[in-house]
């Protein structure tokens, strides 16, 4: 049996935000989530090694979701998320959202070469806003998880400090009802991966939050019901905060 460890990270006014070591299914079952943000790369990683879960619970075939995955990541151009709702009324889950991640075919023109740069901002926030604000709006969610939308051994506590500043924002707005973000460790996120993010949610830090700049959005229904969310992402809006 797995050992399960949920750390708190930070009580904002108006979310909390945890980090979770352990099974998915496990944080499921306890009502820690609701909803699932995660990247469209299979194989070893967050998608792959929780394919069978996400199929069963949402009574979607693991197939369909690697198809969807699959055209997201290697064929599609544009910055887009995969909307995956549940078609099981007793599901634990309200839906998955498939993200665009840096491994994605779109991720090519936010930098030169994919292990020889910093993350985009540009990228990861707008990416992270969006996914969120669609569980939100269409499926009511409010506890979300997250994993890497980061390449293999690539993540970066700035990515954690966009996500945050990103489900910040969102929380803000009158249409949401958002509790808790949750982090999930999978190998790649570790507590120290948060630390931006602490300082800059704390009330006595002196980093800026910033203000939300909306992306022009176009969605869209797919065959099976689900949706794709294009996002045309406002470039040059705002660089990457360092946070050490």
């Amino acid at each position: 049996m797995n050992t399960i460890t949920s750390s708190h990270v930070l009580t904002a006014e108006r979310f909390r935000v945890f980090h979770y070591d352990g099974e998915i299914k496990s944080l499921a079952l306890s009502g820690g989530i609701d909803a699932y943000v995660v990247s469209t790369e299979e194989g070893f990683s967050p998608l792959g090694s929780n394919l069978s879960f996400l199929a069963d619970d949402l009574g979607v075939s693991a197939l369909e979701i690697r198809r969807l995955a699959d055209w997201n990541r290697f064929h599609n151009p544009n910055v887009s998320l995969i909307a995956v709702h549940s078609r099981n009324p007793d599901s634990l889950l309200k839906g998955i959202i498939l993200a665009a991640c840096e491994t994605a075919k779109c991720y090519a023109r936010f930098g030169e070469s994919l292990y020889n740069r910093k993350p985009s901002r540009d990228f990861y926030y707008n990416v992270s806003y969006e996914a969120f604000a669609h569980a939100a709006r269409a499926w009511g969610a409010r506890r979300l998880a997250l994993s890497h939308l980061s390449a293999c051994n690539r993540f970066h506590s700035d990515i954690a400090t966009c996500a945050v500043e990103a489900f910040a924002h969102l929380a803000a707005q009158d249409f949401s009802s958002i509790d808790s973000l949750t982090f999930l460790r999978d190998t790649e996120i570790d507590l120290e991966h948060l630390n931006g993010a602490r300082r800059l949610m704390n009330s006595d830090s002196s980093l800026a939050l910033g203000t939300h700049t909306p992306a022009f959005i176009a969605a869209e229904e797919l065959k099976g019901g689900h949706a794709v969310v294009h996002i045309s992402i406002p470039r040059g809006k705002a660089k990457l905060t360092r946070v050490t």
